[in-house]
């Protein structure tokens, strides 16, 4: 009997202290398509938006330890972050929730046009940075490895904590570069 009570109370820890190293989100909840959207453009309008998916989780603290804060600055309807690694590799994280007035000046920021904005940026597919990222590293010999992630932490203590966004390696493939550079037109498509 005292054994049956030890391993339950054994698992109960293991499981308790057992941190996942994934974690479910949906991109941008706020993009649900309503009603009038599904009529107009069918049922499946903003599904890659509000479709729950499985993303690598970072936790903060480790990714603090490994990576220092080397830039913060405005890209792409978001505030997005360079990061360096120990061996000086960059880094770079764009959240996937974009800012819908980003770009307008203050006088518009009050009007209806953030709501058009933010209409205008659901069109795009949340993870096509990925797909051109990929897209860029057969052509230019670059070696981007993009992947959804959350840098996880509890406390939410920095600007890019908890948020599902985009980090890429920018580390160059000076190899393939090389190779690459020498080769022309169609060939290069070839690589």
């Amino acid at each position: 009997m005292f054994k049956k009570i030890l391993i339950i109370v054994l698992l109960f820890f293991i499981e308790a202290n057992g941190q996942s190293d994934s974690l479910s989100i949906i991109p941008d909840s706020s993009l649900k398509a309503g009603s009038l959207h599904k009529i107009f453009f069918g049922k499946y309008w903003r599904d890659a938006w509000n479709t729950q998916v499985k993303v690598k989780k970072l936790f903060a603290k480790n990714f603090t330890k490994d990576y220092q804060l080397v830039n913060k600055f405005l890209f792409n309807g978001t505030t997005s972050f360079l990061f360096k690694d120990k061996n000086s590799n960059d880094y770079f994280f764009s959240p996937l929730k974009k800012s819908k007035d980003a770009f307008l000046p203050d006088e518009l920021k009050q009007s209806l046009s953030p709501n058009i904005l933010h209409d205008q940026i659901s069109i795009t597919f949340p993870a096509s940075e990925i797909i051109a990222y990929s897209l860029w590293n057969n052509l230019s010999g670059f070696n981007f490895s993009p992947e959804i992630v959350v840098i996880y932490n509890k406390k939410d203590e920095n600007e890019y904590e908890n948020k599902p966004g985009i980090l890429i390696n920018l580390t160059v493939n000076y190899d393939k570069l090389i190779t690459s550079s020498k080769l022309t037109g169609e060939e290069r498509l070839k690589l």
